[in-house]
């Protein structure tokens, strides 16, 4: 790898303040989402990612649903501190889900099944 992905790395670093402002629009957002992904790299190039991309109320109606899954799960003593977390998720402009296409790994296990233990990890 070289030292200049090297040096992006370091410098990346999490967002927890999150905010509705984008510095760019969502549209253009969602493409630089979708070309990372095409961009990525994956085993054998077979690129199992998927992801659905939520832009404002959709993102927040996703965190709703998720504290009300939660609700009955969460201890209510502890459940204040999971729906600040949760709060502060549904604050941000946007939610990417990010998901593994299992057909798509079950095609590289029966092509290749001398690594076919290896690509669910």
């Amino acid at each position: 790898m070289n030292s200049q992905a090297i040096a992006l790395y370091k410098q990346r670093r999490s967002q927890y303040a999150l905010g509705r402002n984008l510095p760019i629009g969502q549209d253009q957002a969602t493409d630089l989402i979708k070309q990372a992904m095409r961009e990525a790299p994956s085993a054998f190039n077979s690129q199992p990612t998927r992801a659905l991309i939520l832009h404002g109320a959709q993102s927040v109606k996703f965190w709703e649903l998720v504290k009300d899954a939660l609700r009955p799960i969460v201890p209510a003593a502890a459940f204040a501190a999971t729906e600040g977390k949760l709060d502060s998720f549904a604050a941000g402009a946007g939610t990417v889900l990010f998901f593994n296409d299992v057909d798509v790994t079950r095609g590289l296990q029966d092509q290749f099944p001398l690594y076919a233990d290896n690509f669910p990890v």
